[in-house]
């Protein structure tokens, strides 16, 4: 099974808000985002965000990079419960967005909170190096 994927759009958002992972809930209360504003304001300042869908259309996660210059972008992602559902399809196509990221960002970097396991977790399967934590967020490259 694979996920299918497309443009991120306010729809996309709402479905998601409505569904958002508490771990992602949790992320974002302690950088201080409110979940629709984090959802949306990504969507709208990302170059080419996209929504990802499980075979029951079902949203299970909205994904994006936000340009920070040239050579340095900073992605994000927030999901639902539905990102589960089929966990080797799910990275086999995040790494295949990462390197397409890759080639228009060298650099990718950001932060995640320290208690969001299945996006360390994650992000670690992608090739992301995961920096020992200093404060509540900490740094991936």
């Amino acid at each position: 099974m694979t996920y299918t994927i497309t443009p991120a759009c306010l729809g996309a958002a709402v479905a998601l808000f409505s569904n958002l992972s508490l771990p992602d809930r949790e992320e974002l209360a302690v950088s201080g985002s409110r979940p629709f504003e984090a959802i949306w304001g990504g969507i709208i300042t990302s170059a080419a965000p996209k929504a990802i869908y499980d075979r029951h259309g079902r949203i299970a996660a909205i994904a994006g990079v936000v340009p920070v210059s040239k050579a340095l972008g900073a992605p994000w992602m927030l999901s639902t419960e539905a990102a589960k559902t089929e966990p080797l399809a799910f990275v086999r196509q995040s790494k295949e967005w990462v390197r397409e990221q890759l080639t228009l960002y060298p650099c990718l970097a950001h932060q995640v909170y320290r208690h969001n396991y299945p996006h360390i977790k994650l992000l670690r399967l992608l090739g992301f190096e995961v920096e020992a934590p200093t404060s509540q967020l900490q740094l991936f490259l």
